[in-house]
C-alpha cells in the first residue's frame, strides 16, 4: 500500500475516528467529520471509547505486571497510539495487535516504527485462526502455554455466531494458563439509532 493510501484524507477511516473520539491527534478532517455525525446520534460514545481504553489500560497491567503474561494478544486493536497496551505492560512484553481493516494497519506500523517486541497484523477478529498462523506470528506463540488474549469493546459489532466461533477456537487452542479478556455487548442492537452507529463501521 502507498504512503497516498494510508495518509487517505478522502475518506473517513474507523481507527481515525476511534483516535478522535479519544481525543488524539492520529486523525483528519474527514475523520472528525464523520465522528461528529455518530456523536449527534450517540453523544455517549466519545465518554465510552475513552472509558474503554481507560480499562484496556488496567487490563494490560493486571495481566503483564501482576499476572505475569509475558504475551498479549488484541483482536479489533485500532491505532496503536500512546495510551494503548504496549504503553501499559512491563518491559520485555510481546504485544500483537490486529485489526481487520488494511488502512489502519499500514497506519499502525507507520504510528509503532520499530517499537521492539509489538506486532501489527492485518487478521478480523472473527477468525482468530488467521492470526494465531501467521507466518510472523506462529513462531512466537508455538510452544507458549501462557498467553493472554484480549478481545475488548468489539463484541457490539460481532454476531452471536461469530462470537461463539472466535472464543471457542481461543478455547480450543490455547494452553491451560492461557486467559481471556472479553466483556459483553454494551449497545442494545434493538435500538434504531444504536443500530445505525453499527451499521456504520461495516
Amino acid at each position: 500500500m502507498s504512503q497516498e493510501n494510508i495518509a487517505d484524507a478522502s475518506k473517513p477511516n474507523a481507527g481515525r475516528m476511534y483516535d478522535y473520539y479519544l481525543g488524539g491527534s492520529h486523525n483528519f478532517e474527514v475523520d472528525r467529520q464523520a465522528a461528529d455525525q455518530i456523536l449527534k446520534l450517540l453523544p455517549f460514545v466519545s465518554k465510552y471509547a475513552r472509558l474503554q481504553r481507560w480499562t484496556l489500560q488496567d487490563i494490560a497491567e493486571e495481566l503483564s505486571q501482576n499476572q505475569g503474561y509475558d504475551i498479549i494478544v488484541d483482536f479489533a486493536s485500532g491505532l496503536p497510539t500512546e495510551d494503548h497496551i504496549h504503553h501499559n505492560v512491563r518491559a520485555g512484553t510481546t504485544v500483537i495487535y490486529s485489526d481487520y481493516d488494511p488502512i489502519t494497519v499500514e497506519y499502525a506500523h507507520e504510528i509503532l516504527g520499530d517499537t521492539p517486541n509489538v506486532y501489527f497484523i492485518e487478521a478480523d477478529a472473527t477468525a482468530p485462526e488467521k492470526l494465531l498462523n501467521n507466518p510472523q506470528i506462529k513462531p512466537i506463540l508455538d510452544g507458549q502455554k501462557k498467553i493472554a488474549f484480549v478481545m475488548w469493546g468489539v463484541s457490539a459489532f460481532l454476531s452471536d455466531d461469530e462470537i461463539a466461533h472466535a472464543v471457542r477456537y481461543l478455547y480450543d487452542w490455547s494452553g491451560s494458563d492461557s486467559c481471556l479478556a472479553f466483556n459483553v455487548k454494551g449497545i442494545n442492537r434493538d435500538d434504531p439509532t444504536a443500530q445505525k452507529f453499527i451499521d456504520f463501521y461495516k
